[in-house]
């Protein structure tokens, strides 16, 4: 099954079809990976084009997103590992941000790649996410933002951490939609690398692991 037939089932409401897909495509981590970035990535990209071009209603979007989360949690359920003790990692939404399903997914494959994560979801403080870079020092900091009208937020959060905690402050990786079409603007929020999905940041990142 190809995104789209995929995505027409998420816009359906068919949440046992999209697992019954999901399930013929996740059955190990390289699976899971490709379950992540070729199916439910695009489906969720579009899913979010059409609502933003007013061809779909908010509760289709948000039952195509829980789809998605569903289908993706039972999915992962099978090949998640016990990561006490590996290098830790810190993946957050920007503040403002309400969409959390891109680095719920990237938190996922970390996990399954050996990584310990704190997985922080939306409506972070950023005093908050200070605190808790400070307390938990991560390996890295992974920031998401799906819409483009949040870029600046996400500037001004990377500029308060890197005030707050200057040398200390850990390497921090941004994504998600709102960077799709402008190869740049990873730079201009002041991000230290940026990753177009969640299979291509756990290859960048292994670098950060020892």
């Amino acid at each position: 099954m190809d995104f789209e037939e995929y995505t027409d089932h998420l816009l359906a409401g068919e949440d046992e079809e999209c697992l019954a897909a999901a399930r013929t495509v996740a059955g190990d981590l390289e699976g899971l990976h490709h379950l992540y970035v070729d199916l439910i990535q695009p489906a969720q990209y579009r899913v979010g084009e059409l609502w933003e071009a007013g061809k779909i209603s908010v509760a289709a979007e948000h039952l195509a997103t829980a789809t998605n989360s569903y289908v993706a949690s039972i999915c992962y359920a099978p090949l998640a590992r016990e990561t006490t003790g590996g290098p830790r990692a810190l993946i957050v939404c920007t503040p403002e941000e309400m969409h959390e399903l891109g680095p719920r997914l990237l938190a996922d494959l970390l996990e399954c790649d050996g990584w310990d994560v704190d997985f922080y979801g939306t409506s972070m403080p950023v005093r908050d996410l200070v605190g808790a870079i400070r307390e938990r020092k991560p390996r890295f900091v992974g920031l998401s933002a799906a819409l483009v009208m949040h870029l600046g937020s996400v500037k001004r959060t990377i500029t308060a951490i890197r005030d707050a905690l200057g040398v200390e402050t850990p390497p921090i990786i941004v994504g998600g939609n709102a960077y799709r079409g402008d190869g740049d603007l990873w730079k201009q929020v002041g991000a230290d690398f940026y990753a177009a999905d969640a299979s291509a940041a756990v290859e960048m990142l292994r670098a950060l692991k020892e």
